[in-house]
């Protein structure tokens, strides 16, 4: 069968979709995952990245 990866996701954080504010975690291709936030870009470790409640998920296929 297919097999896919998680490759990115948006994170929202606050009560609701409305108000809050959004942050993107992508993995580089080093395998690294990198959190952008505003102007500010900072790696994250995947425990961070798969703790999150994601509002959404992309996954690339392998």
């Amino acid at each position: 069968g297919r097999r896919y990866e998680l490759v990115a996701t948006i994170t929202h954080i606050g009560r609701d979709p409305s108000r809050g504010h959004y942050v993107a975690d992508a993995k580089h291709v080093e395998g690294r995952w990198l959190r952008f936030d505003d102007a500010s870009v900072s790696v994250v470790g995947q425990n961070d990245v798969l703790h999150d409640q994601a509002y959404v998920l992309f996954y690339q296929q392998v």
